[in-house]
């Protein structure tokens, strides 16, 4: 027997497939006004990198940025000196 969750998932698959197109795009704006989350990865989801290329630069930059400085952070913490 499947769990609860894939139950869920697989009724709103079912309506979704009977649901014209005008609605869908109506759930997905709902979607994309509820949170910040939901709008980065609507967004990104639509993006054309290829017409694009430099698009998603900016967000390579601040994932580099954030895990250079939580490692420098986690090695401070641990009382470690950085290595040249």
């Amino acid at each position: 027997m499947r769990n609860t969750p894939d139950l869920r998932w697989l009724d709103l698959k079912k309506t979704l497939q009977n649901v014209d197109r005008k609605e869908l795009i109506n759930i997905i704006q709902d979607l994309y006004r509820y949170s910040e989350e939901n709008r980065r990865y609507l967004l990104a989801r639509s993006i054309d990198t290829n017409a694009e290329p430099g698009i998603l630069e900016a967000y390579r930059e601040v994932i580099k940025n954030e895990f250079s400085q939580k490692g420098a952070r986690d090695a401070q913490v641990l009382g470690c000196k950085k290595s040249n």
